[in-house]
């Protein structure tokens, strides 16, 4: 019914889907932000909306750039955060994501922390009566 295409640092296979959506098929465009701090999918962006990647958590420069992501039609959803890969370890905080990708590809021991820590912040939000922040899981192919 609907696929996601989210490239690295990149829109650049946008234009590819161009016209291959329809009533039966939903396609939605965006981009995976690799910063050297944690990647970020900006899910749902217009097509062409490139944000910018090149920013690390001590700029203090990440809720611009989700604002960037929301005013483009997206969602912030940081990707795989306990993932062991060089610079996917994620250091800017929840406060402006929208998800949190919770299980990215064949189940790991990253996800299971990520379920865990998601799982502990479901409990502090109804303990606190904040919101909770939603989690997704993809195939990351």
């Amino acid at each position: 019914d609907w696929i996601t295409t989210t490239e690295h640092n990149t829109t650049s296979a946008h234009g590819a889907w161009q016209g291959l959506w329809g009533d039966d098929l939903l396609i939605l465009t965006g981009e995976e932000i690799t910063t050297r701090n944690g990647h970020v999918v900006a899910l749902g962006t217009d097509p062409g909306v490139f944000v910018d990647w090149r920013y690390r958590a001590r700029d203090n420069a990440f809720g611009r750039f989700a604002r960037k992501i929301r005013q483009a039609g997206g969602l912030v959803v940081p990707a795989h955060p306990h993932a062991t890969c060089v610079g996917c370890g994620w250091k800017f905080g929840f406060n402006d994501a929208d998800a949190v990708e919770v299980w990215n590809g064949p189940f790991t021991p990253d996800d299971e922390v990520s379920i865990a820590e998601w799982d502990n912040t479901l409990v502090a939000s109804v303990r606190h009566r904040r919101p909770w922040l939603p989690a997704m899981g993809n195939s990351d192919a």
